[in-house]
């Protein structure tokens, strides 16, 4: 079994010391997390308001989830739009996408502001299926993605496929028929099982390296508002009417409010001394998953890409799919050519308030089941390949598969900005401009990412 090698931490090469304060009493805002959530978060706060912040990270920042995932930059959701839409309605669900979709201008213009050598590949992904039922929900997000006056895609489809009379007269619009071939060129697949494909935009980046050079700025740049402490593994958060106590190992932390931004959730106590119960249901409603990846370098000089393939008949999100990154290989600067070719999917669930271990050896059976998908399905992958890098992170997935943005209903002096949505790097950054905004007392629109009631009773 292979250790936790991430690429990604690799790369980050980081010579900073380690930032643990001891001297932190009172302060404004306290964000519990310091993956891309949690500086996100303090990056616009510190933007966007005048309060103070004190930033708490177990670890060390960037070396959590955040170092430990397929560095996707994408805006996809775990369900099907139309499902959301029959959740919450066809106006909030796209009025929710439209806000998110505003992910890529922050990046491009946190990326301005730090001044700061960090490659993004940015690049249409090509998503596969292989059942009627799968190619008819991607045809009904361009559908309702038309609706809303979005950017869709049409969808290319194996000309053999043959549609339902009322299927064939409402998606035409977005149905590109083509041969065989053209299919598996724009997976780069040899399985003949895939019967269409998607395209939407993505991308790929060093989301640890990215976080990391983000702190640096805000280190340099807020020296009198932004405190940030490493090692400092929060036990409990203290909820009053109006501000909070954290307890951490150095000791208490006196703040206004306080913004969970971590899928290390598994060991802090949430006690909420004005309403009711926040702990049980919390924890009960975000769930940790562990995700596996692997690595290995190709220097064929291919162009950036992400693919992701649904290669069962199922259309349940929890079951998993494959999906394979391929960008540029920075470790090896004097060799343009060089790429990353990273391969993901399986992952394990883990049983309630079981504590997730980075340290956790690499299953045999997902090992074995990537190589098998890898050698089935990709038409670049070597006949044996050497994995450079095997790598597991955790996730935190809440029951609806959708992110927590906003304020506690039981409790407002705290707020969230977690649980995975999709790919989580532009629904982090997303979710930290959301809280700045709200805690700035700007008019926020009502979201589908807004913590819901129902998990509070007094």
């Amino acid at each position: 079994m292979s250790t936790n090698n991430s690429p990604w931490i690799k790369q980050l090469a980081r010579t900073r010391p380690i930032a643990e304060n001891n001297n932190i009493n009172d302060t404004d805002i306290v964000i519990v997390g310091g993956g891309i959530a949690g500086v996100a978060t303090a990056y616009y706060i510190l933007q966007n308001t005048d309060k103070k912040v004190c930033l708490l990270e177990a670890d060390k920042v960037a070396h959590g989830a955040t170092g430990h995932n397929a560095g996707q930059l994408v805006l996809d959701f775990e369900r099907p739009l139309s499902d959301l839409v029959k959740q919450f309605g066809f106006d909030l669900v796209m009025n929710s996408v439209r806000d998110l979709e505003h992910s890529w201008i922050l990046v491009e213009e946190i990326l301005e502001k730090i001044k700061k050598d960090v490659s993004i590949s940015t690049f249409l992904q090509s998503v596969g299926y292989t059942t009627y039922d799968q190619l008819i929900i991607s045809l009904e997000e361009s559908f309702l993605r038309r609706q809303a006056n979005l950017h869709a895609y049409e969808v290319f489809v194996k000309k053999e496929i043959i549609f339902k009379e009322e299927d064939l007269e409402k998606y035409k619009t977005f149905i590109n028929f083509v041969d065989e071939e053209i299919i598996l060129n724009l997976l780069e697949s040899k399985d003949k099982k895939y019967i269409a494909v998607s395209q939407t935009k993505a991308g790929c980046a060093n989301s640890a390296l990215l976080t990391e050079n983000i702190i640096i700025y805000l280190l340099e740049n807020y020296k009198d508002r932004f405190y940030l402490s490493e090692n400092t593994p929060v036990q409990e958060v203290v909820l009053f009417e109006n501000n909070s106590i954290i307890k951490i190992p150095q000791g208490e932390i006196k703040s206004q409010k306080v913004v969970l931004c971590t899928n290390g959730f598994e060991n802090i106590l949430l006690t909420n001394k004005s309403g009711g119960d926040i702990d049980t249901k919390f924890h009960h409603n975000v769930e940790g998953y562990v995700g596996y990846m692997a690595a290995y370098t190709d220097s064929l000089g291919r162009n950036p890409t992400a693919l992701t393939y649904y290669n069962t008949e199922s259309t349940d999100p929890d079951d998993p799919y494959f999906y394979l990154t391929r960008r540029p290989y920075d470790l090896e600067k004097n060799n343009p050519r060089s790429n990353l070719v990273s391969v993901g999917g399986p992952g394990i669930w883990l049983p309630d308030s079981t504590h997730y271990q980075r340290t956790n050896p690499y299953p045999e059976e997902i090992e074995k089941s990537i190589r098998e998908f890898i050698n089935q399905t990709y038409i670049h992958a070597p006949d044996d390949t050497e994995y450079l890098f095997m790598w597991h992170g955790l996730m935190g997935f809440t029951k609806d598969y959708l992110r927590l943005i906003g304020y506690e209903p039981c409790n407002n002096t705290l707020l969230y900005n977690l649980g995975c949505n999709g790919v989580g790097l532009l629904t982090s950054i997303y979710g930290g401009y959301r809280v700045s905004k709200i805690l700035s007392s700007d008019t926020v629109e009502l979201s589908i990412f807004d913590p819901k009631d129902n998990r509070c009773e007094i």
